[in-house]
């Protein structure tokens, strides 16, 4: 996907990822490129074609991959976490789930 601001690709991501069969994606960045492992922030949210509205940034735990209110009362899923990259540098990454179900869509953007 070739988007030149993070406004763009949060209204492409809500508006395709259901043509795809996937129901949620999240992006979390990393709070220090330098110890990545330590702290990341959640900076973007969408179920179905709404954007929710997470308010500022949540921190978490890196090795939590998302914020506990996120998974809570979660039927049965499956996440591919993908890594976010611009000039060669990790900064955070970015997660699809959609039901355990339908896993063609997700083997997609695995590949």
């Amino acid at each position: 996907m070739n988007a030149n601001k993070f406004s763009e690709i949060k209204r492409i991501l809500s508006e395709e990822l259901t043509n795809l069969g996937i129901n949620t994606c999240y992006i979390a960045s990393f709070n220090d490129i330098n110890d990545p492992l330590k702290f990341s922030s959640l900076v973007f949210a969408c179920r179905g074609n709404e954007i929710l509205d997470i308010g500022e940034n949540i921190n978490f735990p890196t090795c939590d991959i998302l914020p506990e209110k996120f998974l809570k009362n979660q039927n049965q899923f499956q996440f591919v976490v993908q890594a976010l990259l611009s000039r060669g540098r990790h900064f955070g990454y970015i997660i699809f789930e959609s039901e355990a179900s339908q896993g063609s869509a997700l083997e997609i953007i695995k590949a």
